[in-house]
């Protein structure tokens, strides 16, 4: 079973940012999130999932040219 909730730090590495980001994207009212009593912040792991993409690998394109192929055509 997953929390709910989770720390600016998890929050900030599932999304590639600075936990300060986090804090920001909460006050701009991007995420959603509470205050414990100490005054920690808790994000709900349900707001982060419209900013998460699931990461498609990169199809790349390898070209391979000889010295005699890239001379010929100067």
């Amino acid at each position: 079973m997953q929390r709910r909730w989770i720390t600016p730090g998890v929050a900030a590495k599932l999304m590639a940012v600075n936990q300060w980001t986090i804090k920001r994207y909460c006050h701009a009212g991007y995420l959603s999130y509470r205050r414990t009593p100490t005054g920690r912040y808790q994000i709900d792991r349900e707001s982060l999932a419209p900013y998460l993409e699931p990461i498609q690998p990169a199809s790349a394109t390898v070209c391979v040219k000889t010295a005699a192929e890239m001379y010929d055509n100067a």
